[in-house]
């Protein structure tokens, strides 16, 4: 069987909007249309308020999530009647970033029905704007960080029922260099993390070439030129598939978010 994750920036709720259609008041009832129709078994958030996930849990009372109300913006949603948490599992970190933070969060999460459980966490890197000076610089240490981190929690809360760390960890990035340089090689390299590209032959990654930030405008206008910004990386666990899912105005009727989504399914033993 499978397991569909999912990673999805939501575009923070509590930005001053130039556009009335980019309100999330606008933007959530085709969120939940989107969440309902990719069908996911766990999200990896980025941008999402505490605020813009209790309107999620709303529109889906058998999911629940943590992070993001200590503090940062990067919670994991799931669906409980498929998985549960191991209590004592969450990790919850915030890493300096220019004249901001940035932020990740790790739980550890078993199958009501089988004998499978996996860590999952989302991440959310430096962008490029004045406030984050020398991203590049900032992303990767930040990224030596968060493995480190991940890594080390990981050891302190083994499951011995499991062969090896079975790790998914949702992320935007904010680069877009390729499987071989920036963050995602650094990912691979200090934690054996593999992105997507990696981990499948490309025919198996549907909208592969499709860029992961729309930056609301329509991805069928963007140059296809295979530069996502946003990523799922897996390490210990085995795919069947992926698939880029637009949240833009080549689907919905105004922007869902300024994200696409991308979604990997895992096989689950």
């Amino acid at each position: 069987m499978t397991l569909r994750v999912l990673t999805q920036n939501f575009r923070k709720s509590n930005i001053m909007e130039a556009k009335l259609s980019r309100h999330w008041d606008r933007r959530l009832p085709y969120m939940v249309e989107h969440l309902k129709k990719v069908n996911p078994a766990v999200v990896g958030a980025q941008e999402a308020t505490v605020a813009q996930c209790a309107d999620i849990m709303s529109a889906f009372p058998n999911w629940t999530y943590v992070g993001g109300v200590k503090f940062g913006n990067v919670p994991i949603f799931w669906n409980t009647q498929i998985l549960q948490a191991e209590e004592g599992t969450l990790l919850e970190k915030k890493y300096p970033s220019g004249e901001r933070e940035r932020y990740a969060t790790l739980i550890r999460l078993q199958h009501r029905e089988l004998e499978w459980g996996g860590w999952f966490g989302s991440i959310h890197l430096a962008a490029n704007g004045f406030d984050e000076p020398d991203s590049a610089t900032l992303r990767a240490t930040q990224m030596k960080a968060i493995v480190r981190d991940f890594r080390a929690w990981m050891a302190e809360h083994p499951h011995p029922e499991d062969e090896k760390y079975n790790l998914i960890v949702c992320g935007d990035l904010n680069d877009n260099l390729g499987d071989n340089a920036g963050v995602r090689k650094i990912a691979f390299d200090k934690g054996g993390w593999k992105p997507l590209r990696k981990r499948l032959p490309l025919e198996k990654i549907k909208g592969r070439t499709l860029r992961s930030f729309n930056g609301w405008k329509a991805t069928s206008s963007l140059p296809h030129d295979s530069k996502p910004i946003d990523e799922i990386f897996t390490s210990g666990v085995t795919l069947e598939d992926a698939a880029l899912w637009r949240t833009c105005t080549d689907i919905w009727p105004i922007h869902v978010s300024d994200h696409n989504t991308y979604v990997a399914d895992l096989i689950v033993p």
